[in-house]
């Protein structure tokens, strides 16, 4: 009976150490939508999340880029194409793929006192974080590719203090690159429309 209770006790404590990576930035609204330095419509194509539980945050990847993009102010207007939308040639249309990687190690020359025989309790527990996104983005105007682009943003931290357990720091971590590798892709975004421009 012991012995069942430190394991499941064992992994309760593990499972609530690990990070979660589904750090979406928080949306951003904006009361002034009509002021736009492109007077065409953007459709959301396909947006995809390259990761094993993508089907839990799409949704609101896809719901916080539309909000981000439309503060942008770059497109008249911004939206998901439904049944009865009918896309222009001037209308625009952009495909976007975004991959994240965290990876995460121990020092375990500090860290192993906490294993045992202090188990949990040794306060140095050394954990490395390193966190890498990428998005990818096509852009059509009606049927054409115009542009496309690869933009990566990384960061990485170390917990050296109780590193099982404190996992808030890390989180905010990934969800400040998330943000920053959206805003740069807005960036090089209206960078390829200056181009296409001129």
């Amino acid at each position: 009976m012991r012995n069942y209770f430190v394991s499941l006790l064992f992994l309760l404590i593990f499972v609530s150490c690990q990070v979660d990576i589904r750090q979406v930035p928080p949306s951003k609204q904006d009361s002034v939508s009509s002021i736009a330095k492109y007077p065409n419509q953007l459709y959301i194509g396909k947006f995809d999340i390259i990761t094993h539980d993508r089907m839990r945050f799409v949704n609101s990847w896809r719901t916080v880029f539309i909000d981000h993009l439309k503060s942008a102010r770059i497109f008249q207007k911004v939206s998901i194409p439904d049944l009865n939308s009918k896309i222009t040639s001037e209308d625009y249309t952009i495909d976007v793929t975004i991959t994240p990687l965290y990876s995460n190690t121990y020092n375990y020359w500090w860290t192993w006192p906490a294993i045992y025989p202090l188990t949990f309790y040794w306060p140095v527990q050394i954990r490395d974080h390193f966190y890498k996104v990428q998005l990818d983005y096509n852009l059509y105007q009606g049927s054409k590719l115009i542009a496309k682009n690869t933009i990566t943003e990384e960061a990485e931290t170390t917990i050296e203090i109780y590193g099982f357990f404190r996992t808030a720091n890390v989180e905010k971590m990934i969800e400040t690159t998330n943000l920053m590798v959206m805003e740069k892709s807005f960036r090089y975004l209206e960078g390829n429309l200056q181009a296409i421009q001129n």
